[in-house]
């Protein structure tokens, strides 16, 4: 509420600062989830341009269905990454028409230009750092990205350090992506992910299936679907490129 306010507060007066924006998903993206859910018996309602809350509803309606975490995951990779920008474009996530970073349990710099553009406003201050507002934005927004990256890394790193004694042992997992030149599993308990080459699925020719999800045998029809349970083997692991790689066990 208080992020909701001070967006709106700012906005009233009108104060140069930074909206935090969520933008819509794309129509092509959300054509793609829409075969997808149709696929699975559910349907996203809103036309061409859904809203939040037709979104919402698909996610209320996958509750304590077997397949509700796949669902989830391309609901949310239908979605684009929010940002920060002087213009604003409303937060389509949070069904908010004004939205910015007011405060946070960790300070960010975000956060900081936003008090001081309230401090503008209190003391009737004349300056405006308009000009400054888009590169800001472009800026911060990268840098956010950086270190969405390196908290990546750095996970990913430990957990190719964990592993590294474990290549030939077997776990159990789920798929939690799908791609034309594999498939990737998060492993169960462990949640640490690696990755099944379609070239080491050698019993059949693997044809990607991008609506669904899946990779699905030429011959025998198996089928490789995103949220499946599956057993691997750790093949390798290296430290330096953060990559597990497994094999069907």
């Amino acid at each position: 509420m208080a992020n909701q306010a001070t967006a709106k507060f700012l906005a009233e007066n009108d104060e140069d600062f930074l909206y935090r924006i969520h933008p819509k998903p794309t129509a092509e993206k959300v054509e793609l989830t829409r075969q997808f859910l149709s696929a699975v018996g559910l349907s996203l309602e809103g036309g061409v341009q859904p809203e939040s809350k037709h979104f919402a509803k698909v996610l209320e309606d996958a509750k304590g269905r077997d397949d509700e975490n796949i669902i989830k995951t391309v609901v949310l990779r239908t979605m684009k990454q929010a940002v920060y920008t002087p213009a604003n474009e409303g937060h389509f996530g949070l069904a908010f028409d004004d939205y910015t970073h007011f405060t946070s349990p960790i300070r960010r710099y975000p956060d900081l230009l936003v008090h001081r553009a309230i401090n503008r406003v209190l003391n009737k201050s004349t300056r405006k750092p308009s000009k400054v507002m888009v590169e800001l934005g472009v800026e911060l927004s990268a840098t956010e990205r950086r270190a969405n990256e390196a908290t990546r890394d750095v996970e990913q790193w430990l957990k190719c350090e964990y592993m590294r004694d474990k290549v030939g042992e077997t776990f159990n997992g789920v798929i939690s992506g799908v791609a034309a030149f594999g498939i990737f599993i998060e492993l169960t308990d462990i949640y640490t992910e690696g990755m099944i080459s379609i070239r080491d699925m050698k019993d059949d020719y693997y044809n990607f299936d991008e609506i669904h999800h899946q990779l699905k045998g030429q011959r025998g029809g198996k089928v490789f679907r995103l949220g499946d349970t599956i057993t691997i083997q750790v093949a390798s692991v290296n430290l330096d490129d953060r990559q597990m790689v497994f094999t069907p066990a």
